[in-house]
């Protein structure tokens, strides 16, 4: 019997296996999609910024995505430095 979770499932180790084989072929491709995913989200939301901040764009709701925008760049930038520092300088020491 496997337990996965809080589920009992009877016969099923073959997906615990599966998970387990998928969980680790994802884990060397996961630092290098991130980096590639908030390099190409920073610089859409910074063409966002622009847009939205040019002067036949201003108004409220422009102003609030636009601070979206910001916010977003900001964690795409920290997940940058996180998926880094953690995950692919660890992998090279």
């Amino acid at each position: 019997m496997c337990e996965m979770g809080a589920i009992p499932l009877t016969d099923a180790e073959w997906l615990a296996d599966a998970v387990s084989v998928l969980h680790n072929s994802y884990a060397h491709l996961h630092p290098y999609m991130a980096v590639v995913l908030c390099l190409a989200g920073t610089a859409m939301n910074a063409v966002t910024v622009v847009v939205l901040t040019r002067p036949s764009m201003l108004s409220p709701i422009n102003a609030i995505l636009c601070a979206v925008a910001i916010c977003d760049i900001l964690v795409m930038t920290s997940v940058l430095v996180f998926v880094y520092h953690f995950l692919i300088s660890a992998n090279l020491r």
